[in-house]
């Protein structure tokens, strides 16, 4: 919120604080339809889901009538979302791990082996021009903008592995909290370079958050899931549009 990388909407309840529940929309930068609440981010603590009943009765912010895209939320709100839904229509999800990094300064005292140091590598913070690169390889650009990269890479720390001074693997930090993007280009797998990056963003992240957290791979404490929910009618509809569309074609043809 203080960093400000894209415009997002902020809803509590009326009841706030004792109610506590927050909503972002938009919960992705690029959603499908390019509107502002058809995804959403959700936020709640473990020991108050049963407040999330009040998302199941909104009717003004969410339509769920029409595909609702969530972004990763902790798996216990996930788990209570799809119960609400499970009689409604289908659900998708992408389940990721998180690792937390509880004691940053100890990384200041794990040095690099010999083997792991490389006088032609270097671990250095990202800049603009290396967005375009990074987003075309990006697994989930269909779901988050070109621009959202170059904010975050500006704005939240974002390190890059350099192989003789042209780029081998990357992290960029996340608006919503954890690693956004940790790739490594395929030539220059198997190298260690992740721990590096790890170690380089975990380091960084941790000068302006609590907790820096990083994705599957090096352990995790917690596990959060990103959803996709459409609703029955919603599929009955979009089926016979897409009958439609194959009958028009044919008949131009």
């Amino acid at each position: 919120m203080k960093d400000k990388v894209w415009e997002f909407y902020f809803y509590v309840p009326n009841e706030w604080p004792n109610v506590q529940i927050c909503l972002h929309f938009p919960g992705m930068t690029l959603s499908p339809h390019g509107l502002v609440y058809e995804s959403v981010g959700v936020f709640c603590p473990n020991d108050q889901l049963e407040q999330l009943y009040l998302l199941r009765d909104e009717d003004v912010l969410i339509d769920w009538s029409r595909p609702l895209y969530i972004n990763f939320v902790h798996i216990n709100i996930a788990n209570k979302l799809v119960e609400f839904y499970k009689n409604t229509g289908n659900v998708d999800m992408v389940i990721v791990d998180v690792w937390a990094c509880e004691d940053p300064l100890l990384l200041d005292q794990n040095e690099e082996s010999e083997e792991e140091s490389d006088p032609d590598v270097q671990v250095l913070p990202l800049k603009a021009e290396h967005a375009e690169g990074i987003y075309e390889l990006y697994p989930a650009n269909d779901i988050e903008s070109h621009e959202v990269f170059l904010r975050l890479i500006k704005t939240l720390p974002a390190g890059g592995v350099f192989c003789k001074e042209s780029l081998a693997a990357w992290m960029v930090q996340s608006y919503y909290g954890a690693m956004f993007s940790m790739q490594t280009k395929p030539e220059y797998r198997r190298k260690g370079y992740g721990t590096k990056l790890a170690r380089f963003s975990s380091s960084s992240w941790s000068k302006v958050s609590n907790l820096p957290t990083i994705h599957e791979s090096w352990g995790y404490n917690a596990e959060i899931i990103r959803i996709v929910l459409q609703s029955i009618l919603f599929l009955r509809w979009n089926n016979k549009n897409n009958q439609q569309q194959q009958q028009q074609q044919q008949q131009q043809q």
